[in-house]
């Protein structure tokens, strides 16, 4: 995203797919690869992590898998001087200045997000990255 936390321009919206016959260094050396390129290519300079919230439903394997994941994007974001922030929804809620600080969760069900054309469209995932950029605006 770009321009402002109350007047975002969506750049592009898209999901990355670790290919499956990856082993773990494999996955994680193309995902920093694939989030360098990614930051190159769109200037990105600032960057929101979102991560699980605390009391989050998963098992053990997929919070470690997350979190490696996560550790990941954000040292690529480092290495390219990216500012960032890894963040739960409260955090991106306070970012996004939305009063609730758990109330950025409406906009998942909301057919509008501060101008963002097809909003109503967009998948659940797609709706939370976006508003995770949006919040990063605000870093």
């Amino acid at each position: 995203a770009e321009g402002d936390v109350n007047n975002p321009n969506l750049v592009v919206c898209d999901k990355l797919l670790i290919p499956k016959a990856f082993k773990d260094g494999q996955s994680f050396s193309w995902l920093r690869s694939t989030i360098i390129n990614i930051c190159m290519e769109f200037k990105i300079t600032k960057g929101i992590i979102r991560t699980f919230e605390a009391n989050a439903r998963m098992g053990k394997s997929a919070i470690m898998e997350r979190s490696r994941l996560e550790g990941v994007i954000a040292e690529a974001l480092n290495t390219q001087g990216i500012e960032s922030k890894i963040c739960m929804l409260a955090t991106i809620s306070a970012l996004l200045k939305v009063e609730n600080q758990k109330s950025a969760k409406i906009y998942l069900d909301s057919k509008e997000f501060r101008g963002i054309e097809a909003w109503d469209h967009y998948s659940d995932n797609s709706k939370e990255s976006t508003i995770a950029a949006v919040a990063a605006l605000g870093l």
